[in-house]
């Protein structure tokens, strides 16, 4: 598994424009995550970053700041691994509607 930090980073964007990167993302991305199995993931792991993280933090027993850091830590690294998942995952999709974008561009080309 890949982590990328950007957008830019993804191989199938990496050679869009960032208009053209905002349009995938718009267009292939966000609908993909409104998907109820996005959802309830995500609902899920949430959850179980906070039971980690609280349980992490009980069994250190350190102060208040240093619990709330490291269950901070937990949700959002825990969701960032959880969106790297769904990106892997959906990189077929990102490249299907790429080359369905490039093809009717070329048609309406030659068409006009």
């Amino acid at each position: 598994m890949h982590l990328y930090f950007t957008t830019a980073q993804i191989p199938e964007l990496a050679g869009l424009s960032s208009k053209q990167r905002q349009i995938v993302k718009r267009d292939c991305l966000y609908p993909l995550s409104q998907r109820a199995s996005f959802f309830a993931s995500s609902h899920l792991m949430t959850l179980a970053s906070i039971l980690l993280g609280v349980c992490l933090a009980h069994a250190m027993k350190t102060g208040f700041i240093a619990n709330a850091l490291l269950v901070g830590v937990c949700v959002f690294g825990l969701g960032y691994v959880h969106d790297m998942i769904w990106l892997m995952l959906w990189r077929p999709w990102i490249r299907r509607y790429i080359q369905d974008q490039k093809e009717l561009a070329r048609l309406q080309a030659g068409v006009s």
